[in-house]
């Protein structure tokens, strides 16, 4: 019995190998939501993503978020330890109204190919509810492990690629 069991064994072990490396959905503590708001101190006008990979990358975007408060303020960025981790900025672009944000969506993240692939919630006001007819423009900051990808992806809750960039330029 115990040879024909080993190889099924080794069959098992291998298909694991395997599985852990193929793409699939990941759930990793060290994907973390750093700042979110919907007023991020912006005026673009089309959903972007930006790659930041340096200190001085970050302390750039908390300036832009800030900045636009009024009174002004200086929040210091968290500490990221820009060995092990980078920082994917998020932003929806101007919206009408308040009710549009971004949340992430329980921490996934999958990598295919150079293909770091992150979900969100993209949230809009549902159709025929009222809300604060105010400017706002949405973002989300969040930490994600460095890989060996080149890109980068936001799908929505739907499956839709509502962003993508390229992770070798430096904020």
């Amino acid at each position: 019995m115990m040879r024909w069991l080993i190889p099924w064994v080794m069959i098992g072990a291998l298909s694991g190998c395997a599985a852990s490396t193929d793409g699939g959905d990941q759930t990793d503590a060290s994907v973390q939501v750093v700042f979110s708001s919907a007023m991020c101190g912006t005026q673009i006008q089309a959903p972007q993503v930006t790659w930041i990979d340096t200190p001085v990358g970050l302390r750039r975007a908390f300036d832009r978020f800030h900045t636009q408060q009024m009174p002004p303020s200086s929040i210091e960025p968290p500490p990221l330890d820009f060995t092990r981790y980078a920082a994917v900025l998020l932003e929806m672009g101007v919206q009408p109204s308040a009710g549009y944000g971004l949340t992430l969506q329980a921490r996934r993240w999958s990598v295919t190919g150079d293909t770091l692939i992150l979900r969100v919630n993209w949230l809009a006001p549902p159709p025929g509810r009222v809300f604060a007819q105010v400017i706002t423009h949405p973002c989300l900051l969040v930490s994600v492990p460095r890989g060996g990808y080149r890109h980068i992806e936001i799908l929505d809750q739907h499956g839709t690629v509502r962003m993508r960039a390229d992770t070798r330029v430096n904020q």
